[in-house]
Parts: structure tokens; sequence; C-alpha cells
């Protein structure tokens, strides 16, 4: 089991109604109290960033970088989206001014939106980082868990997007980080504590991320073999065939109706674009953000497709492709290929997914790049006998089903995490 550990009473905690955030009755749980940062248990406190640790800025070590340096200097973009310390780093020499186990190191500038602003995470070990501008440090005194601190900065993001000042670059400051309040346990061991739960759930998104990555690894190598005949399934011995695209499907552009003319508009033909393409999950377009009519059809450029169709686009994300799930036409972005009977649709789907820098070579343009119909059509491919194209088939397939598995169970329990977050971290759920 991951993780093992006993939890107060869930029900009832929070009470009376709020409005705008402020609490509309004076009665409050009993072993909880209020504070200007919402109820928190008695046993704790409110503490200021200031008040925990000592906050510097980093300084400029840009003109120090070389490729073989013994030290890592951490920078903005040593900090991912997770607030996790990245593997990889800007190396430099350094003879001082060293970060310390249990340092925490703060993003202070980020882009025009400021989503990395205040993203933070502690440093692992002593004497092998240095800090760089625009990133600050924090060092916590003894009483605090840094992990603690660390989780705590993290979910209060809001606190740093709305001070972030400057508008190309955005950026905060020591006392945009000394302001922001957190509730913290009084003891030392419910922080840590706190820390380590969460730490564990860390850690099995982390090992689950790298699965998935490594079975999409596996999967890329198995198609790079099976679909080029490199190996052969066994009890299969027919030879493969070289063909050209153009014979064994038909290539069909699409087309867009007057968008000024309502009457081609809002129907219930699906009409699909690049957009819906890269939007989609899995190997199946089951709809599209809009629709036509019958007359918006008829009067374009754009055919209707059967089902299984292959929806290739053309333009802009040349390469990308989808199955049709249902009857569907798309616009000129599109060369969609109907399959005939010689050719399983998803074996020629998974082959183009190998193809796309061919594609994207074949390609011309000078406003935008473009793939033409003729261009598409003369790609020549080794085709196996249609028991064998299923039989490829199949075990992508399950390849293909055993990651989104893999890869909802990682979305449920990024959202267990959070919940966890929210009640672990305001005391609404003690740890026992």
């Amino acid at each position: 089991k991951l993780l093992k550990f006993y939890l107060s009473s869930w029900s009832s905690f929070w009470g009376p109604p709020q409005k705008d955030g402020i609490y509309m009755e004076v009665n409050v749980k009993e072993g909880y109290k209020k504070t200007d940062i919402g109820l928190i248990p008695i046993d704790w406190e409110e503490n200021s960033l200031e008040s925990i640790g000592d906050f510097v800025n980093g300084k400029p070590h840009e003109s120090k970088v070389i490729s073989s340096g013994e030290h890592f200097l951490i920078t903005i973009d040593s900090i991912n989206i997770d607030g996790e310390l990245k593997a990889e780093h800007k190396r430099i020499n350094s003879s001082g001014n060293f970060l310390h186990k249990g340092d925490i190191v703060i993003i202070l500038s980020d882009i025009a939106h400021g989503y990395l602003l205040g993203l933070c995470d502690v440093i692992p070990e002593d004497n092998k980082y240095v800090l760089n501008q625009r990133v600050g440090r924090l060092s916590c005194h003894t009483e605090f868990a840094p992990q603690y601190i660390r989780y705590q900065i993290n979910r209060n993001q809001n606190h740093f997007r709305m001070r972030g000042q400057g508008t190309s670059q955005r950026h905060i400051y020591k006392r945009d980080i000394d302001e922001l309040f957190i509730p913290i346990p009084y003891t030392f061991k419910e922080q840590k504590t706190i820390a380590e739960v969460l730490s564990d759930v860390d850690g099995y998104i982390e090992s689950l991320e790298k699965l998935i990555a490594k079975k999409r690894m596996i999967k890329q190598g198995a198609m790079q073999e099976l679909l080029t005949g490199k190996r052969q399934l066994s009890g299969f011995r027919g030879k493969w065939k070289e063909k050209k695209i153009e014979d064994i499907t038909e290539i069909v552009s699409g087309g867009t109706p007057r968008t000024k003319n309502v009457e081609y508009w809002d129907g219930q033909i699906d009409w699909c674009t690049p957009t819906d393409i890269t939007n989609t999950k899995g190997k199946y377009l089951c709809h599209t953000e809009r629709r036509i009519t019958e007359s918006g059809l008829k009067n374009s450029s754009a055919s209707l497709l059967p089902p299984g169709t292959l929806l290739l686009c053309s333009r802009a994300t040349i390469g990308e492709v989808k199955i049709a799930a249902k009857r569907i036409c798309t616009n000129q972005g599109f060369k969609c290929l109907i399959c005939s009977d010689e050719v399983q649709n998803e074996f020629l789907y998974y082959l183009i997914l190998t193809m796309k820098s061919k594609l994207i070579e074949k390609s011309n343009g000078s406003t935008f790049l473009e793939i033409s119909k003729k261009d598409i059509g003369g790609i020549e491919i080794k085709l196996p006998l249609y028991d064998e194209q299923n039989a490829i088939v199949e075990i992508l397939s399950d390849m293909d089903e055993e990651i989104i598995e893999l890869e909802k169970k990682l979305r449920n329990v990024c959202q267990i995490k959070q919940g966890m977050m929210q009640e672990l971290l305001t005391g609404k759920i003690r740890l026992i």
C-alpha cells in the first residue's frame, strides 16, 4: 500500500456558510480557531514567511557558466511547473555562496502570465548549488520543516500572481515573500509528517510518469519494428508488398462553407479542423467543435467521409492524424484517407504516426507549409497481408490501452493529491 495513515473525522468541519470568505456565524467547531487566513486547529499558528526564515536574492552568475562546472546554478529555469527542481542545470565553478540542504529556492521572475512566480523547491544537499539572480532563497529557522513550508508556498500561487509586476516579464520581490501568511502546526514533528505523506504521493506520481514514459518508448520501438517488417510476428510468413498510398486509399480534400452565411453553420454535420485533431486524446475523433448544415456541405468543397476514415492534417500540424469515429467532413487543411479492402485503417494510422518527418520533408509553401495530394499519394509503404496487419494492430492497440489506463490512474492520483493538500495543509484533517 502506498500510504497508510489515520485521519480524523471528515464530517461537519466547516460548519457555517461563508460570504466573500467571511464566516457569517460566530460558532466555530471545537478544537479550531478563526484567523485572518481562515479556520485552523487551535494548536496551529499563522506565520508570515518573514518570521519563518531569512530571505535573500540571488546574484548574477551567467558569466561563470561552463559546460564542465562542478556546481549547479539555480536559475528561473531550474524549477518546473510542478514546483520541483529539474534534473539538469547550468553548471559553474564556485568558491563560495553555496546553498545548504533545506534551503528553499523560489522563482522571482517569469514571462508575461507569471504562472511560475513563487514556485519553489528544497535544496537536497550542501555545497553543490549556487543561487542566480531572479531566484530567491528562504532559509528556515530550526523549528520549521522546510518541506512543509515548501508545500504551503506552492499551494499559494495566487498570492504571487496577484502581486507580480511588469509587462513582458513579471517579477515579485522580498516584500511579496515576507507578506505571505501560512498555517503551521505547532510541533516540528507534525509539520514533518504532513510533508512526508505528501512527498510519498509525489513519489508515486513520479513513478507513474516514468512508467508511462517507458511504455511510450517501448510502443515507439515496437512500431518501428512491426510496421516496417523489420521483425515479423510468429506464425506469419507472407512477403510484404511495396505499395503507394494512392494505390490503397482514396485521398479526399476538405473545404469550408462561407463563414458569413448563417444557413451553413450550426447544423448536424461534424466539421473537423486541425485544432479538433490536436485536442483529441486517443486514436478516434468522436466530435468536433463546429458543425455545418446540409446546405453548407453542398455549397462547399467539403466531402462527407465514412466512419474509419483517416483524418490526416496536411497544413500547420502536418502529419497529425486521427480516425473518424462517425460520418464527418473537414476543412481544407486535410488530405483524408479512405482505406481500401487491402489495408486495415488502424494499421495505416499507426504507420502514419511514424512518418511525420517524411511528410514534413515533402511539404512546400511560402506562407505556410502544406503537403499535396500527389505527394501523399506517392509515398511508398510496405504492406503485409491483411491478417498480419490485424495482428500488428492488436499488439499496438493493447499497448495504447495500457498507456491510457496508466494516464487515467495518474490523473486520479493528481486529483487525490490536490484534495489531500487542501485537507492536510489547513488542518481540516489531522494525522495521528
